[in-house]
């Protein structure tokens, strides 16, 4: 299985939680979405958080080539902390 696609979707949805406003969703539960959704990714094995925190760093990369250091990017960038999925 390639896993870029499944680790993209997860990064939209976080920058999504992250980004949104108030209007669009409450912020309690953009929260409680993000802790959930943390915890779930700290139950993949290391080798797969390695490669998640590798494609983000990439992706964040990418991005800042195209936009600047926006705040998609500086999220990007501080996502596999936030998320406690570096080693």
């Amino acid at each position: 299985m390639k896993a870029e696609p499944f680790f993209l979707a997860v990064i939209e949805y976080a920058l999504f939680l992250e980004l949104c406003g108030d209007d669009l969703l409450n912020p309690d539960v953009a929260v409680r979405q993000m802790e959930d959704l943390a915890a779930i990714l700290r139950q993949l094995d290391e080798e797969t958080r390695k490669s998640f925190c590798s494609f983000t760093a990439k992706l964040a990369d990418v991005e800042m080539a195209k936009q600047g250091n926006s705040a998609r990017v500086q999220f990007m960038r501080a996502l596999p902390t936030s998320l406690q999925l570096e080693p």
